[in-house]
């Protein structure tokens, strides 16, 4: 939280949103722990949409700590269920390690009036402060193995951070409102902190050198650890993380089959993978030449090694990316800037053409003939017309715009080359090539190997 001339950081705003939606982002940033402690979470809403105005930032930091607090202290194969409901003008979220049924009333009920501490979960100064802050409560009960936490928020109550983050008033000045220490804000901005650094993906099975590495990264990155090879797909596809290591072996599973797995999906091609090694051997090396991983790691190589490997695939994969954006900015689909264009009746024009480009960009035999027809002229008025505008015939035009469209389907690196050809109406990729070539003196292949290496 920047204590900087009375402002607070824009991620720290009050927003507006609907809490069904919160709670479900909420619970499925945790669900990946929690289904690597084999611990079931389910969500029980009795409502249709609230929407509520909460510092959205700090609250779903506050939340995520506390439900991870709860999986730390639930039993393998247990089940949290997450209860959320709507009394008044409050909203609530009740948070118990066990089935309904084997908590009695007598017990849930006094979550509603008598606040408890409970410290199996460790030190919850930081998140009661937040939620006092929204002007709601936390209480909780715990009964022999079963933990239960209840919180009621108002529904239209702003966080009051900025003010008592800021400056330091006694708890009368404020109102009565809840007071922050220094302690307890170094505590908050800690949360925040460590929910904006680049997230690491730890794929292996070893316990001890998996904790070895959590503790030595966990200062400079969010660190989540994934022993189940089959989860690694759909949880990178979930959290996109920044950089992936594998060991070389996970349960029976190969890491390089792991990486294969993952570089051969579009969506996550450009994760970067560090893959670990048990052995110095040359010939090993060479068994993994096609895992597609970024870096090849012997086990024991230094911690600092390590993270500066790491450091170094997050920044190429960051200007990579701002590579590809700029190059994307610069594909001007028509090649025709709109400040050259001052006659609007002659820009609805182009818009109407490029609309039936758009519509039959696939269809193999789409020529200017059909083209003209389209926008209801004869082919020498529509020539006329094209060239006075653009300087260009029709067909150069209609061929910029395909080759606009191929260079920035490739740049996406969404789709194959056979892909992009018939996506743009060409008989074959070869011959697709060939016309990219001819426009760009470029192969496809070439221009994606010099452009983003």
């Amino acid at each position: 939280m920047d204590k900087v001339k009375e402002k607070i950081h824009p991620d720290t705003s009050n927003n507006e949103f609907d809490l069904s939606t919160f709670i479900n982002t909420v619970t499925n940033q945790c669900l990946i722990y929690a289904n690597a402690r084999q611990i079931e979470l389910k969500i029980i809403k009795d409502f249709n949409c609230i929407k509520c105005q909460i510092n959205e930032t700090v609250m779903n930091a506050a939340l995520q700590c506390l439900l991870n607090k709860i999986i730390d202290v639930t039993p393998c194969k247990g089940c949290i269920e997450i209860t959320v409901s709507q009394l008044n003008d409050y909203w609530s979220m009740k948070i118990t390690n066990c089935a309904h049924n084997e908590i009695d009333n007598r017990n849930t009920n006094s979550l509603n009036s008598v606040p408890m501490p409970v410290y199996c979960c460790g030190s919850l100064r930081s998140i009661k402060k937040i939620i006092h802050l929204h002007g709601g409560k936390l209480s909780g009960n715990k009964h022999g193995k079963v933990i239960c936490f209840q919180i009621q928020i108002p529904i239209h109550n702003l966080c009051k951070m900025k003010k008592y983050m800021v400056t330091e008033k006694s708890e009368t000045e404020n109102n009565g409102a809840y007071p922050i220490n220094a302690s307890s804000a170094k505590q908050i901005k800690s949360i925040l902190k460590a929910s904006k650094l680049p997230h690491i993906l730890l794929v292996m099975s070893d316990k001890d050198f998996s904790d070895y590495l959590r503790e030595a990264l966990s200062s400079f990155y969010q660190v989540t650890l994934l022993e189940e090879p089959d989860k690694v797909y759909s949880f990178a596809c979930q959290r996109g993380p920044d950089t992936i290591i594998i060991d070389e072996i996970v349960n029976g599973t190969y890491g390089n089959d792991l990486c294969i797995q993952i570089k051969s999906n579009t969506e996550m091609s450009d994760t970067p993978i560090v893959l670990l090694l048990n052995k110095n051997i040359s010939e090993n090396y060479l068994t993994y030449i096609n895992s597609g991983a970024d870096r090849l790691e012997l086990r024991t190589v230094s911690i600092y090694a390590l993270q500066a490997d790491i450091q170094i695939l997050i920044k190429k994969r960051i200007a990579q990316q701002n590579k590809i954006k700029e190059l994307l900015s610069d594909t001007t689909l028509a090649n025709h800037p709109e400040d050259d264009i001052k006659d609007d009746e002659n820009a609805q024009f182009l818009r109407k053409v490029e609309k039936f480009l758009e519509k039959n960009l696939s269809t193999e035999k789409y020529n200017v003939d059909i083209l003209g027809l389209d926008m209801g002229m004869s082919r020498t008025g529509f020539y006329n017309k094209m060239k006075e505008i653009t300087g260009k015939p029709p067909a150069n035009y209609m061929l910029t715009y395909k080759m606009a469209k191929a260079r920035a389907y490739l740049l996406e690196q969404s789709y194959s080359i056979g892909e992009i050809s018939t996506m743009l109406g060409y008989c074959d990729a070869k011959y697709f090539s060939k016309k990219f070539k001819d426009f760009y003196h470029v192969s496809p292949t070439r221009l994606l190997k010099n452009t983003l290496g």
